[in-house]
């Protein structure tokens, strides 16, 4: 869902569409982020403090490469950036799924 969000921005008509699809894609990151810390907490048991480090030096790392990834992309064309995010978005799921435990 959020990549979706994420994907559509890039394609928003107007500013309220824009707001709109801004803060759906914000509310479903964190929801996102919380997610992928519970699983990663479960997923390791033994050292839940380094795998949740080694999440959030991802993340933040993500981050601070995002410009230099999708900057190119949004000066040929705003839609191709937000597309791109979005898609690399919803390719993490490959990475995240495996780590659900069985309840």
């Amino acid at each position: 869902m959020c990549a979706g969000l994420v994907a559509l921005i890039g394609a928003a008509g107007s500013v309220a569409t824009l707001t709109l699809l801004w803060l759906a894609a914000g509310a479903a990151s964190s929801l996102i982020w919380a997610g992928l810390n519970t699983l990663t907490i479960e997923a390791v048991p033994a050292n839940r403090a380094g795998a949740t480090s080694v999440i959030s030096a991802f993340k933040f790392a993500g981050n601070a490469a995002a410009p230099l990834l999708w900057l190119p992309l949004y000066h040929a064309d705003p839609r191709l950036g937000f597309v791109g995010a979005g898609l690399l978005a919803a390719a993490t799921a490959a990475f995240i799924l495996p780590l659900r435990v069985p309840r």
